[in-house]
């Protein structure tokens, strides 16, 4: 969390944040603040809108009503280029199944950046892809490519991270390196946001939005 007193290199907000599909309302009037090196969990039941409030967090799809906001560095970003600051990790995300590991680590590398102390090279080996770097995606089991996702997101620049029921897929050796990349000094002031009902997934994260408690 930031030291009281200090100045939060950024902060994203939403005000008043509400989602409406055909069947009715996912979520309404959500009011919320994240600043850097907060970790916060997302929860509520199937239906209630953990991955769509994530979504829209991220700058991915847009609100019914209300409006997020983004302060960094001193400037205030308009709500369309809020995704220019977001990394979304999910099993739901479809991978370009014709690039290889290596092609899609370059071509995401060079879209968002690298996060200063990751090391990709060690942590695909960690993760265990790395005997697959010219595999195609579409070749990968289900655990490899949410393996994939996560490296993509953990590694990349941006200053939020988004994190759409994580452990998806994983074996216990993938659940053990997921909490491995929790506690690594290179997320310090990355605003970390879990959407999830598996309490082990957002172990520790003190903040939470709980979506079975809106109207």
């Amino acid at each position: 969390m930031v030291e009281s007193g200090s100045e939060p290199t950024f902060d994203l907000r939403l005000n008043g944040g509400s989602k409406r599909f055909e069947r009715g309302w996912l979520f309404k009037n959500l009011n919320f603040i994240g600043r850097a090196s907060e970790r916060w969990a997302i929860t509520g039941p199937n239906g209630s809108g953990k991955s769509t409030l994530l979504l829209s967090l991220g700058g991915y799809i847009e609100l019914t009503e209300g409006r997020i906001s983004l302060r960094c560095s001193g400037r205030d970003w308009p709500d369309v280029q809020i995704s220019r600051f977001t990394v979304l990790a999910s099993p739901y995300l479809d991978l370009p199944a014709s690039l290889t590991i290596s092609e899609l680590f370059h071509f995401h590398q060079q879209l968002k950046g690298v996060r200063l102390g990751w090391n990709p090279a060690e942590q695909l080996g960690l993760s265990g892809l790395n005997g697959h770097l010219y595999k195609k995606t579409a070749q990968l089991s289900s655990g490899q490519r949410q393996k994939l996702r996560l490296l993509l997101a953990f590694g990349c620049a941006a200053p939020v991270l988004l994190l759409d029921e994580p452990c998806s897929h994983l074996d216990q050796q993938g659940f053990d390196w997921y909490h491995s990349l929790l506690s690594q000094p290179f997320l310090g002031e990355v605003l970390l946001l879990v959407a999830s009902n598996e309490p082990t997934e957002h172990e520790g994260m003190r903040s939470l939005i709980d979506l079975s408690k809106t109207d």
